[in-house]
């Protein structure tokens, strides 16, 4: 593996307590997803990360994905004043989707079946900002009951 790396970013998926599971099965590790501006995406291919680049609603959005055998823990995953990121009950919690984060991690290159590319393995994180806020879907009003669609019994 290569030196330690830094890497800032807003946090797209958060799966560093829980492994993600997929058709019922867990996948065998943890992941941390970011997104990145193009000013971040530049700055971790200059440092050799592997990403991910796609259009997303007409947009280019630019993507890193770090994994790590073993959970976070109280050493490893601190906030703004490095304490542990941990919830009420003392325990490290997934870091909340639009939190702003810095990344610690190594980088190793792979083949596997003729495809070759860069791993990035996540050794800290710190939580800079944490998104608090709680995103709702936009729903339609339901359309006002009128008299006679109300019979006055439930």
């Amino acid at each position: 593996m290569s030196k330690q790396l830094k890497q800032v970013g807003t946090v797209l998926f958060s799966n560093i307590v829980n492994q993600p599971v997929w058709n019922g099965q867990a996948s065998g590790k943890y992941e941390l997803t970011l997104t990145l501006s193009s000013e971040e995406a530049a700055d971790a291919e200059s440092n050799g990360a592997g990403l991910k680049r796609k259009e997303y609603q007409g947009q280019e959005q630019c993507n890193i994905q770090f994994k790590t055998k073993f959970p976070m823990n109280n050493n490893n995953c601190v906030d703004r004043y490095k304490k542990p990121f941990v919830d009420d009950m003392q325990s490290i919690r997934e870091i909340p989707r639009g939190s702003k984060v810095a990344v610690y991690y190594s980088t190793k290159p792979y083949e596997m079946m003729g495809k070759a590319g860069i791993s990035n393995y996540l050794l800290a994180v710190q939580v800079i900002e944490e998104n608090s806020a709680i995103e709702f879907e936009s729903y339609d009003e339901p359309d006002a009951l009128s008299e006679e669609s109300f019979d006055g019994e439930f």
